[in-house]
């Protein structure tokens, strides 16, 4: 099978990845840090009867002498033809650099691997690396972005159906009557939401105060290598289809005493759905 990549030295000026930073340069006037050999291990994945793993690899060569390792991160994303739909997902990687032959810089071929789930917003889409990154410890560094680095396509299911709220709480030292001294108070809440399909990406909880004032404060789904994390608080359970979030809402000093409640709910799924829930059941707090 073929693979549906594009390595960035056989691109064209207007598809190729463009490199970002401030590398520095050898003697010859390259790059000392070169990321070559991006490819996934398919050119396409039809996940309608199940979720599939897809490995990327890629080769880093560092012309620096007295560099050893190099470590960095890739961030993949998804699009439904040129719009970018859900949550991007950041895997850090770390690599051995080993010298390959006489008269050759040392190099680390690295392989990471990206869980493709059954459900998206259309049934063809893409998935992308839009930024892969190296850097070593003496400074050197190098990233390849943008459309072009490496690519295959997805047969998916489609989802419809916006997340379901399971409940809005207040954090676990959370009162229900808060004293501000002068400096304003945060309010934590904890908005627990179900999307079995896609998964949840992104929200937005509005509060309502005294005197008519609103604050909407947006939280969203973050997986950056270690356990998945939403708003400020992380999941336990590591996964997309039914997590608890952190949203914490700063009331500003000098904003008058009050009771503060919960007047809107947005929730967008990882396929781009949004479900807004006007005036949820949820605790109130009053801030004095």
């Amino acid at each position: 099978m073929s693979l549906r990549s594009r390595v960035p030295a056989a691109l064209t000026a207007a598809a190729a990845a463009v490199l970002v930073g401030s590398p520095a340069a050898g003697a010859d006037g390259r790059a000392t840090i070169d990321i070559s050999g991006v490819a996934f291990s398919v050119a396409h994945v039809d996940v309608r009867q199940g979720a599939a793993d897809v490995v990327l690899t890629w080769t880093v060569t560092d012309a620096d002498p007295a560099a050893l390792a190099v470590s960095g991160s890739v961030e993949l994303r998804q699009f439904a033809g040129a719009t970018a739909v859900g949550a991007t997902t950041f895997i850090p990687y770390d690599a051995v650099l080993v010298g390959s032959s006489p008269g050759e810089a040392p190099r680390a071929t690295s392989r990471v691997h990206l869980p493709v789930p059954r459900y998206g917003a259309t049934p063809e889409a893409v998935w992308r690396v839009t930024k892969l990154t190296a850097h070593d410890v003496n400074g050197n560094f190098q990233a390849l972005r943008g459309e072009g680095v490496a690519e295959f396509g997805v047969t998916q299911l489609v989802e419809a159906d916006g997340p379901v709220l399971d409940q809005i709480a207040l954090g676990p030292a959370q009162a229900t009557h808060v004293l501000d001294t002068g400096g304003g108070v945060t309010l934590d809440y904890r908005v627990t939401a179900t999307d079995l399909q896609a998964g949840l990406w992104k929200g937005e909880l509005t509060v309502a105060g005294p005197e008519g004032r609103r604050i909407g404060t947006r939280f969203s789904m973050s997986a950056d290598g270690r356990p998945l994390t939403c708003g400020f608080g992380s999941l336990s359970n590591n996964i997309y289809d039914h997590v608890e979030c952190a949203v914490q809402v700063d009331v500003p000093a000098g904003t008058p005493a009050g009771v503060w409640t919960p007047a809107r709910l947005a929730l967008t799924d990882q396929a781009g759905n949004t479900r807004v829930l006007n005036h949820p059941a949820a605790p109130k707090i009053t801030v004095i």
